[in-house]
């Protein structure tokens, strides 16, 4: 389990979320047979299993509190709903613009991050928002719940300077897809390469073992075959799956 800290403008502690995980990490119950996973969200509903999350009061949102995962020392801040989502913006930020960092706060749900406040120092605010289907509005907008409040969130920041919203590509998805479909696809590259490009402890190992024939060390340093997809999907690629919305 993850308890994360809400905390107001000012500082203080006003709740706390608490995320249900596996002890490997993974959603509760991932690894259940899909019949399972049926009867336990029938038993979920009935209120017999506990919920992945918490449920988050209204009167926490209309204080504009946040989960800050990172402070916002400097000019720049990432924000977004939920929290393992700007944690996935934050890896795939570092993975991507060469180690950058940036600090990232979550709303822990739409109505959170439509209130939330941003501290005056702040000058370069980043929305990461879901990609949500455009029928789940709740203002009749045109717009998914996810790009509606982070419009509404620009709006509101619009005297400061407003805010960029980045989207997936793909509908139904948040950020923390777009990662995962970014690692999976690195994962596999690296698998590819391992040979020529090994890791300080595989090269140690390698250094540490005979030497292999004329004819086994070629074969063993030829750069194998990367099959290149002609149109890789959007998730696979997230800097070009950021679309800035209008």
């Amino acid at each position: 389990m993850m308890l994360c800290l809400i905390r107001s403008p000012e500082g203080q502690i006003i709740g706390a979320q608490r995320i249900w995980v596996e002890e490997d990490g993974t959603k509760p119950f991932a690894h259940l047979a899909p019949e399972v996973k049926e009867l336990v969200e029938r038993s979920n509903k009935r209120g017999l299993v506990h919920k992945k999350k918490a449920q988050v009061p209204s009167w926490l949102r209309e204080r504009g509190g946040a989960v800050r995962l990172y402070p916002a020392t400097g000019s720049s801040l990432g924000n977004g709903e939920g929290i393992e989502t700007m944690l996935g913006v934050r890896l795939l930020v570092a993975a991507r613009q060469m180690g950058r960092k940036i600090p990232v706060w979550a709303g822990v749900d739409a109505g959170g991050l439509e209130v939330m406040e941003i501290p005056g120092n702040v000058t370069d605010m980043m929305t990461f928002g879901d990609a949500d289907a455009a029928t789940s509005g709740i203002r009749k907008s045109g717009f998914g719940r996810g790009e509606e409040a982070s419009r509404v969130f620009r709006e509101r920041m619009r005297n400061r300077g407003g805010s960029r919203i980045f989207l997936p590509a793909k509908v139904d998805t948040d950020w923390l897809d777009v990662w995962n479909a970014y690692r999976q696809r690195e994962a596999k590259i690296d698998e590819r390469y391992a040979k020529i490009f090994p890791t300080s402890r595989e090269a140690k190992q390698a250094a540490s073992t005979p030497a292999p024939a004329a004819a086994e060390a070629l074969a063993a340093t030829e750069m194998p075959a990367v099959e290149q997809p002609a149109t890789p999907p959007p998730q696979a690629r997230p800097a070009q799956a950021m679309r800035p919305a209008g």
